[in-house]
Formats: C-alpha cells, sequence, structure tokens
C-alpha cells in the first residue's frame, strides 16, 4: 500500500464523514463509481488520475507534489496501514 495514497484517503473519507455524505451520495454528485470512491478512500486506488482529481477537487482539495522526497511512515503510523485511521491527521492543502 502506497502510503502517500493511504494519507489522501484519509483524508476524503474523514471529508465524507463530516459532511454526512454516504458513498452512493458522492458517486451521484462526483459521477465516480462507488468502488472507486472507496478504493481511493482505502488507499488502494490505482486508476486514472483524472478520478481522483475530481474526488479532491469536489471536496475542495488540491493535490501537491513534491519533488525528491521519500515518504516513510513514523513508528506511530505504522499501525494505522492496518487499524484505525481515525487517528491518523493527514495532510493534504484545502483550497481557499
Amino acid at each position: 500500500m502506497d502510503l502517500g495514497l493511504f494519507r489522501i484517503g484519509v483524508v476524503l473519507k474523514q471529508y465524507r464523514n463530516e459532511n454526512c455524505f454516504t458513498l452512493s451520495d458522492l458517486a451521484e454528485k462526483t459521477g465516480l463509481e462507488c468502488s472507486t470512491l472507496s478504493a481511493i478512500e482505502n488507499g488502494r486506488f490505482d486508476g486514472d488520475i483524472g478520478d481522483l482529481l475530481t474526488y479532491l477537487n469536489f471536496a475542495n482539495f488540491e493535490l501537491s507534489c513534491v519533488n525528491g522526497e521519500q515518504c516513510f511512515p513514523q513508528l506511530h503510523e505504522l499501525d494505522l496501514l492496518f487499524g484505525d485511521e481515525e487517528t491518523f491527521s493527514a495532510r493534504l492543502s484545502p483550497r481557499g
């Protein structure tokens, strides 16, 4: 599992839950399949970057790219790859 995609998924799932959207609600609003949205939220997405950007744009987030940095999980983050993501604070930049 890619830690960067996992972090993005945590933030988007938190956004969805805070706004009381179901996956079906988001699928209807974004035009994406529920399975695609679920894969994004669970860090298992390997589809079209346009789909990821559609979800990010809908949630009013932007994707940033940092050149040359290798991102390794911190010790306290390791259990998040397999456990409760609610305690994880991911870094995405809200637009605005």
